[in-house]
């Protein structure tokens, strides 16, 4: 569907979506800890954007399996050449086990996933990255060095 993008305080709309997922993350004895560091306002669809972030954390949250902490992290982006903000950053890092090379590689695939049969559909990330580059954005996804994944979002201010 078409996006609807209205002005939305990024840090408020991160924060809701992270009170939602720590309800269901509680019951795999997952906490979700957040660092809300921008206050931009910036257009958005709060509803494709919240999907995008929830397929996110969900797949942290399915990467504890026996529990433990994922950090979200909104800040500024900055542009590199004028030192100014030019969008908001969102970092969702998990302390799972990481993603093997086929993984990192398909993540984003329609249909691909890295669990056994029936656990999902592999839509997720491709989802969220769909989202994502419809505001403008980017998606990535990399092993952290000492364990687990952390996946960055990069929105612009203007669409």
């Amino acid at each position: 569907p078409k996006l609807l993008f209205e002005p939305r305080r990024i840090d408020e709309l991160i924060g809701q979506l992270i009170s939602r997922a720590q309800q269901w993350a509680t019951a795999f004895d997952v906490q979700i800890q957040s660092q809300l560091q921008s206050q931009q306002t910036i257009p958005v669809d709060s509803s494709a954007m919240s999907e995008a972030v929830w397929a996110v954390l969900r797949n942290a949250i399915e990467a504890l399996p026996a529990g433990g902490e994922i950090m979200v992290t909104v800040s500024d982006e900055f542009d590199s050449t004028e030192g100014l903000a030019s969008g908001v950053r969102i970092d969702v890092a998990d302390q799972g086990s990481g993603l093997s090379a086929e993984g990192l590689a398909h993540c984003f695939d329609p249909y691909y996933s890295g669990r056994e049969a029936g656990r999902g559909l592999g839509m997720g990330l491709s989802k969220a990255r769909r989202i994502v580059e419809l505001h403008g954005g980017r998606i990535s996804l990399c092993n952290r060095p000492a364990s687990g994944c952390l996946v960055r979002i990069v929105i612009p201010s203007k669409p």
